[in-house]
């Protein structure tokens, strides 16, 4: 058996922040006058998950003014599941994220979903 320490409880504690985690609303199979689909209202959930970066050495981009870039992906750890593509994350200090993928980890008991940052210019 696979020892996951509490689902990794003890990292995961020390890494959470408050987020706030707005999942966008289903279709509903209804259409309004303009023939376009009404969704559910988004749900809101507030948790207390890490948001962590990765950093691939191995993969960096040279800049037009000279030096190299590192280049990272933004995962959030949830216990929750079923968070589709599009669902928003806000931090407490205002930055905000879409996820754009997820991979679920049985033996942890979490799901990684693949983050990135929006509201900015890159």
């Amino acid at each position: 058996m696979f020892e996951n320490f509490n689902s990794f409880a003890f990292m995961n504690d020390q890494l959470a922040e408050d987020l706030t985690v707005t999942i966008p609303g289903s279709d509903t199979g209804k259409t309004d006058d303009l023939g376009r689909p009404i969704t559910d209202d988004p749900i809101v959930k507030q948790v207390s998950e890490p948001i962590t970066n990765t950093v691939n050495p191995n993969m960096t981009y040279s800049m037009e003014e000279g030096g190299q870039l590192p280049v990272g992906t933004l995962y959030w750890l949830s216990h929750l599941s079923g968070c589709p593509k599009g669902t928003k994350v806000k931090r407490t200090n205002g930055s905000q994220y879409e996820v754009i993928n997820h991979a679920d980890d049985i033996q942890a008991g979490l799901v990684y979903y693949q983050i990135k940052e929006v509201g900015i210019d890159e």
